[in-house]
C-alpha cells in the first residue's frame, strides 16, 4: 500500500498531549509510515495574540514528538477569522500538490453535519442583525429556521472552514476528522505554564523539560505596544470596517492602561477575538486586501528525514515558494513587522528571529 501523505492545521500553542493523541491516530487510521505534513501558525495566533513560544522552538517540539515536516502559515493569514484563516490555510495546503488527505480535530460535530451545514451556508448568503453578533445571526439562522447544526465549537467551527475551503477550490485533497479528548486543551496548558504548574501533566514527556525552561512572550509587553496602537485605530485596517475601529479608540480613551483597555474590550457585537485580530491588524498595518489575497509563500520551520523527503518533492512541483527566510518572500514587510515586534515581547533579538534556521531532526 503506497505512504500516505497527511496535512494537519494546527498551532501547537503549545504542543501537548492532545495534539499526541491526533498523531497516534492518524498512524492507527493510515498506517504507521504516514508522513504528516503540519501548516502551523507563525509567531501570531488566532485568538489575535502573540503565540506563547516562538515558531520554530513550536515546530522543534512538534518534530521531536512525530510531526514530519512544519511549514509556516504567516502573517496576517495566521491571525485571522476563521474563515480567512481556513481559507489561507487550505490554500497552502492545496498548493503543496502533495497531500492526500487533510486532518482536523472536531468537537461536537461528525463529517456528515459538518458538509450539511457546509453545503447550505455556501448556498445562502450569509446575513446579520444590527446589534448581533455574526456567530448568533448564523447560529439563530441555521438552528430555528433550517434546523442544521450550526458549529460553535472553536475546532468544528475551523473544521467547517476547512471543507468549505476545500469545496470552494474544487480540491481533491480527502478529509478526515478525528474526536477531540476532552482531557486536554491548549489553554489549559498554557496556564499549567504559566502558573509554573505541572507541565508534564499536559506536555509529553520528551519535550515536557525543554517546554519548561523555554523563553516565553510577555503578554504585557504586547498588551502595551497593541494599546497606543488601538488609540489611533482606523476603518483602513482588517477587521475594523464595520464600527469596530471606533469601538476600539472610544475603550482605549477611557481605559486606564493597557490591562484594563484589554480586559474591558468586550461588546455584544464583536468577539473578544474578533477585536484583538483588529488591534492587531492595526498594530502591524494589514488591511483587508493583505488577508483576501492568496499566500505567496511559506517558511520552512522544521522537519526530520521523511519530511524532507516530501519537501523535495513539493518544491519540483513549484506551486508554492518555500524559503527558509522569510526576507527571501515577496509579502516580507508585514512578516518582518510581526517578527519585529515578537522579538520585543520575548526578548529574542532581532537579528537572532531574522537568522533562526529551521530544526532538523535526524
Amino acid at each position: 500500500m503506497a505512504v500516505k501523505t497527511v496535512a494537519v492545521i494546527a498551532e501547537y500553542n503549545p504542543f501537548h498531549k492532545g495534539h499526541e493523541f491526533q498523531l497516534k491516530e492518524i498512524r492507527r487510521y493510515f498506517g504507521n509510515d504516514t508522513v504528516v505534513v503540519a501548516i502551523m501558525s507563525g509567531n501570531f495566533v488566532q485568538r489575535g495574540e502573540p503565540a506563547m513560544f516562538n515558531k520554530y522552538f513550536r515546530a522543534e517540539c512538534a518534530v521531536r514528538n512525530g510531526v514530519n515536516l512544519v511549514l509556516e502559515l504567516p502573517p496576517p493569514y495566521s491571525f485571522a477569522s476563521a474563515r480567512d484563516f481556513g481559507r489561507a490555510s487550505v490554500a497552502i495546503t492545496d498548493m503543496l500538490g502533495c497531500i492526500d488527505t487533510l486532518v482536523f480535530g472536531t468537537e461536537d460535530a461528525d463529517e456528515n453535519m459538518l458538509t450539511e451545514y457546509v453545503e447550505k451556508s455556501i448556498a445562502l448568503k450569509s446575513e446579520r442583525i444590527v446589534c448581533e453578533s455574526f456567530q448568533k445571526s448564523e447560529q439563530r439562522r441555521f438552528s430555528s429556521e433550517h434546523n442544521i447544526m450550526y458549529p460553535v465549537k472553536p475546532n468544528d467551527i475551523l473544521a467547517s472552514e476547512y471543507m468549505r475551503a476545500l469545496k470552494e477550490r474544487g480540491s481533491s485533497t480527502g478529509i478526515c476528522s478525528i474526536r477531540r479528548t476532552d482531557r486536554y486543551s491548549a489553554g489549559v496548558a498554557r496556564k499549567i505554564i504559566e502558573e509554573n504548574g505541572c507541565v508534564s501533566d499536559v506536555i509529553p514527556e520528551k519535550i515536557a523539560k525543554f517546554v519548561r525552561d523555554a523563553r516565553r512572550a510577555d503578554q504585557m509587553i504586547y498588551q502595551t505596544l497593541a494599546f497606543h496602537s488601538a488609540m489611533n485605530s482606523s476603518d483602513k485596517w482588517y477587521c475594523c470596517g464595520g464600527g469596530e475601529a471606533g469601538f476600539i479608540r472610544s475603550v482605549a480613551a477611557k481605559a486606564d492602561g493597557a490591562s484594563a483597555f484589554f480586559h474591558e474590550l468586550s461588546c455584544g457585537r464583536f468577539s473578544r477575538a474578533h477585536l484583538r485580530r483588529a488591534v492587531l491588524a492595526c498594530l502591524l498595518g494589514v488591511s483587508d486586501n493583505d488577508v483576501r489575497k492568496e499566500p505567496e509563500y511559506t517558511v520552512l520551520l522544521g522537519s526530520d528525514d521523511k519530511g524532507r523527503a516530501v519537501l523535495r518533492r513539493i518544491r519540483k512541483l513549484k506551486k508554492i515558494n518555500i524559503v527558509t527566510r522569510p526576507a527571501e518572500t515577496g509579502n516580507y514587510v508585514i512578516q518582518k513587522a510581526a517578527d519585529t515586534i515578537y522579538s520585543e515581547i520575548s526578548g529574542i533579538p532581532a537579528e537572532m528571529i531574522f537568522r533562526f534556521s529551521p530544526f532538523t531532526a535526524e
